[in-house]
């Protein structure tokens, strides 16, 4: 233990240390461990116990565990790498080795929290692109609602560019009212049918729902059809 100590604090780990199973287990619940040197010939509870432990409880999800072991068989290692180790080291072990396959755990570590935040990342960057594409849909299907409703409405309805008062679009009642043909009232504006308005007179009137000090706007004129007669609105 002394050795694995001095091998990982020339590494500038900070090092803590038990001889039991148990204990471990605790540490590793209390306390936010990256690397755990397992010794698979722990007294009491082995080490094969503490890492089916370790898995049991989920503590693993964000720790590298490399197991040290005396025994020659090979089935011991590889029923440790099953249960979650990455790695393992072999008694008697160097320092020099120690530290390069510590070394190798944690980079493996850095890039599995790194390809975490990375996916944490894309699968908000995903949720929010599904939210807009919702809401985006909800937009559409409320517009498209309140099109048939404006669209079969008995009442003229005018849709108007706020700066040039040209048309955007006039419901059926509207282009049935006024005569002119589909292709011509896209070319035409508010002042076209309203001719008792100029333009400074009607900016005048129209003020008020520009700046915001009113939300609607009453008034009484006459509009003119495509065959020159007149009806008021």
């Amino acid at each position: 233990r002394a050795l694995l100590r001095d091998a990982l604090e020339a590494e500038n780990f900070s090092v803590s240390e038990t001889s039991d199973g148990d204990e471990a287990l605790r540490i590793l619940q209390l306390r936010s461990v990256d690397i755990l040197l397992l010794d698979l010939g722990l007294p009491a509870r082995n080490g094969l116990e503490v890492l089916a432990e370790i898995r049991k409880r989920g503590l693993g999800d964000d720790l590298a565990v490399l197991v040290v072991t005396a025994d020659p068989r090979p089935r011991r290692a590889e029923a440790a790498l099953e249960l979650g180790a990455v790695d393992y080291v072999a008694k008697p072990f160097s320092p020099i080795l120690v530290r390069a396959r510590v070394r190798n755990a944690w980079r493996m570590l850095s890039a599995n929290r790194d390809l975490k935040r990375k996916n944490r990342l894309l699968e908000s960057v995903i949720h929010s692109q599904d939210a807009a594409l919702r809401e985006r849909d909800r937009t559409r299907e409320r517009m498209a609602t309140w099109g048939r409703i404006l669209e079969n409405c008995h009442n003229e309805i005018y849709i108007c560019d706020v700066e040039t008062l040209q048309f955007l679009h006039l419901n059926r009642s509207a282009i049935a009212n006024l005569g002119f043909r589909a292709e011509q009232w896209p070319r035409l504006g508010l002042l076209d049918v309203q001719p008792e308005f100029n333009r400074s007179a009607f900016e005048q009137l129209i003020q008020p729902l520009r700046d915001g000090s009113t939300r609607q706007l009453d008034y009484e004129t006459k509009h003119c059809r495509h065959d020159g007669s007149f009806y008021p609105v």
